[in-house]
């Protein structure tokens, strides 16, 4: 009867954020079946840094000053998946029997996906113009692969964050695993980023994005990466890494 209490909240919790703009309607879906299964499998011990996550990227998202010149949309469900898909398999696994492994994937997961929008929101508004993958050239701020010192350092704490709060919600995993998890998930997201996800230069403009239509509109023309590797693929993952690098260390400790 819990869980099912459980399902009909993560419902509403998903309608309340598209009312409030923080999701579309297909993200609401998706955030309604990610939500679902954590808190179905899970309760309060998932849903709390599910929470945390969620509620601290929204926010930081829609604080003033972001550089890049990009603006925040309610997001989509292929954003909601992309940050939350892993978390929901390991909820999943939860519910079959997985035990504390896959108790350490959801929360190295979330603390992955936490860490990236943390690094990518403080980063492009206080981190200067960012390096690629730290130590190459200079990008505009919040290019995919660019690194600074204060994004670093938000990611870092975004990690640490997500695995206090699963350890104080009672999830029955260590916080140690979760931090070096979710930080494993932020290098993953930068080093895929800087070298792998597909970019485009504007031949119009000369401007440079992870998306092949401009902002003034003129399609770009692909000048490195995949094209199937955009940036939601990079954010899963990120969180895949983060959710295998958590269960790695999870069960070296037990």
């Amino acid at each position: 009867m819990a869980a099912l209490w459980y399902t009909v909240g993560a419902i509403a919790g998903a309608g309340a954020t598209w009312r409030l703009g923080w999701l579309d309607r297909t993200g609401a879906a998706a955030a309604a079946i990610v939500g679902a299964l954590i808190l179905g499998s899970t309760g309060s011990a998932g849903g709390v840094p599910l929470a945390v996550f969620f509620v601290t990227s929204t926010l930081l998202g829609r604080l003033p000053g972001r550089g890049g010149g990009r603006r925040h949309a309610a997001r989509s469900a292929s954003q909601v998946i992309a940050n939350g898909g892993v978390a929901a398999c390991a909820a999943a696994g939860i519910a079959l029997g997985g035990g504390g492994g896959m108790a350490a994937a959801l929360a190295g997961s979330l603390a992955a996906a936490t860490a990236d929008t943390w690094a990518t929101e403080v980063g492009t508004r206080y981190g200067g113009r960012p390096r690629r993958l730290g130590f190459g050239p200079q990008l505009a701020p919040g290019a995919s692969g660019g690194v600074s010192l204060q994004g670093t350092g938000a990611g870092v704490a975004g990690a640490a964050c997500i695995a206090l709060a699963g350890a104080a919600a009672g999830l029955g995993v260590g916080a140690w695993p979760v931090a070096i998890g979710g930080t494993a998930g932020l290098l993953a997201d930068s080093v895929l980023g800087g070298t792998l996800q597909a970019l485009y230069r504007c031949p119009a403009c000369g401007g440079q994005g992870d998306v092949p239509r401009d902002a003034c509109g003129v399609r770009g023309v692909r000048v490195r990466g995949w094209p199937w590797l955009d940036n939601d693929a990079v954010n899963l993952a990120a969180t895949l890494a983060g959710a295998a690098a958590a269960l790695c260390v999870h069960a070296f400790r037990h």
